[in-house]
C-alpha cells in the first residue's frame, strides 16, 4: 500500500514548490512601485502616540529637540530611529510634570515639514488644566488699572472635553482657567476664555481656547504714559 501512495505524495511536493516558487516571482514581478516606509496616520483629531488622546480638562503639551543623542538603546520607530523613543529633559507650563515624555511620530512628521530638511524630536504628553469658576475672575479681568496691559494665552482645546464648557461654538473649552505660571508676564488667579481671540485662531485654522486678562505693569516702566 506505501508504494501506490508515493506518486500522490511526491505529486503533492511539486506542486507544493511549484506554488511557492509562483507566488515568489509572481511578487517580484507586481511590486512595481515601493511601499513607503512611513505612512502618516489618517486620523488626524489628534496627534498619535504619547497618549493618542489625552482626557477630560487635559491640554496636550509639546517639546521638540534638535541636538539629542543620535544613538539610543531605545530609538523612536523608523524612520526616525535617530530619535530616542522617551526623554527626561522636557520642559512644559502645565504641573505636575510626567518625569517621561514619549516621542510623537506624527508631530515630529508635521515640525520637520515646517522646517525643512527637520532634524527634530518631538515629544508630547498630556498636562491637566487647572479648572476655576467664573466668580473667581476680577472685575474686567483686571484691566480697570491704567497700567493694565492686554495678555493672551492659548492651548489646543482638550481632546477629552470639558467638565466646564463655555457657551457654544466654544463648547469643548474651559469656560475660565488658571493660567499656568510662565504663560504671560503676570498670571491671575483665573481667567475667562476670550471669545474674540478663540474665534481669530479659528479663522486661522487652528482649534485653540484662548484667556485674556490684565497684567499691571511695575510703576516706573513708562506703559502709562504710551497708553
Amino acid at each position: 500500500m506505501p508504494l501506490l501512495r508515493r506518486p500522490a505524495v511526491l505529486r503533492h511536493a511539486r506542486a507544493v514548490v511549484f506554488l511557492g516558487l509562483g507566488t515568489l516571482l509572481a511578487g517580484a514581478c507586481s511590486s512595481s512601485k515601493p511601499k513607503p516606509v512611513f505612512e502618516a496616520p489618517r486620523d488626524k483629531r489628534y496627534w498619535s502616540n504619547s497618549p493618542k488622546k489625552c482626557g477630560v480638562d487635559e491640554v496636550r503639551e509639546y517639546y521638540c529637540d534638535e541636538l539629542l543623542p543620535l544613538a539610543s538603546a531605545l530609538p523612536a520607530p523608523g524612520p526616525y530611529d535617530n530619535c530616542p523613543g522617551s526623554i527626561e529633559s522636557h520642559t512644559g507650563l502645565h504641573q505636575p510634570l510626567p518625569p517621561v515624555a514619549l516621542f510623537d511620530e506624527d508631530y515630529t512628521s508635521y515640525i520637520r515639514r515646517r522646517m525643512p530638511p527637520g532634524n527634530s524630536c518631538c515629544y508630547s504628553w498630556c498636562g491637566p488644566l487647572r479648572i476655576v469658576s467664573l466668580s473667581e475672575v476680577a472685575p474686567n479681568a483686571g484691566c480697570t488699572s491704567p497700567l493694565a496691559f492686554r495678555e493672551t494665552y492659548c492651548f489646543e482645546e482638550p481632546e477629552g472635553g470639558t467638565n466646564a464648557p463655555a457657551a457654544t461654538p466654544f463648547e469643548h473649552c474651559p469656560v475660565a482657567i488658571a493660567p499656568p505660571e510662565g504663560a504671560a508676564f503676570s498670571v491671575p488667579k483665573a481667567a475667562p476664555l476670550d471669545p474674540q481671540a478663540s474665534w481669530q485662531k479659528r479663522q486661522q485654522g487652528f482649534k485653540h481656547c484662548c484667556y485674556g486678562w490684565c497684567s499691571t505693569a511695575p510703576a516706573g516702566t513708562g506703559l502709562e504714559r504710551s497708553r
